[in-house]
């Protein structure tokens, strides 16, 4: 089945899940489905383009994947110290 048939019978005319904005903002922490904070979360996966990672629901039992994008980057300089 192809995704916007999958994503047409799970969220009908949106192309997106209702509390996808929500669960950004806050950074996940929660089940998208049922509300919980009780959630078991696998390792991190480097398989494609960008890092995922399954999350399941202790609550609900629903499984989703996060996928993970390059944010920000942050530079430094290492400071050489004098051998005196």
């Amino acid at each position: 089945m192809a995704k916007e048939t999958i994503l047409k019978v799970l969220y009908g005319d949106k192309e997106e899940h209702p509390e996808l904005g929500r669960y950004i903002k806050k950074k996940g922490g929660f089940c998208p489905f049922c509300g919980s904070d009780e959630l078991e979360r696998d390792v991190l996966r480097f398989v494609y383009k960008n890092p995922t990672r399954d999350t399941a629901c202790k609550t609900c039992g629903r499984e989703w994947v996060d996928e993970y994008r390059l944010a920000n980057f942050f530079w430094y300089s290492r400071i050489k110290k004098d051998d005196d």
